[in-house]
């Protein structure tokens, strides 16, 4: 019996655009909160999105990494008495 071929393709790619945007928006911010200069409001900045934007890197990289699993967790394997195809 033979499962289609990429049967969770289309779960798979949604999880990887969205870890895709929140990289791209963690990215985005660290480099806006660098350019923001040495003041205190910079400073002040830094640290506060700083806590969102580490957890949103992490999340970001753990949705791909999950998308990707998926993706190619579901290549299709067949099974019969011959061998494994």
């Amino acid at each position: 019996m033979r499962s289609p071929p990429l049967r969770a393709a289309g779960p798979a790619l949604l999880l990887i655009l969205f870890g895709v945007a929140c990289l791209f928006i963690a990215i985005a911010a660290t480099v806006g909160l660098f350019a923001g200069g040495d003041d205190a409001g910079a400073t002040l900045a830094f640290a506060f999105a700083g806590v969102l934007v580490l957890p949103l890197f992490a999340l970001g990289t753990l949705f791909a990494a999950i998308g990707l699993w998926a993706a190619l967790d579901s290549i299709t394997v067949a099974i019969a008495p011959g061998g494994i195809d």
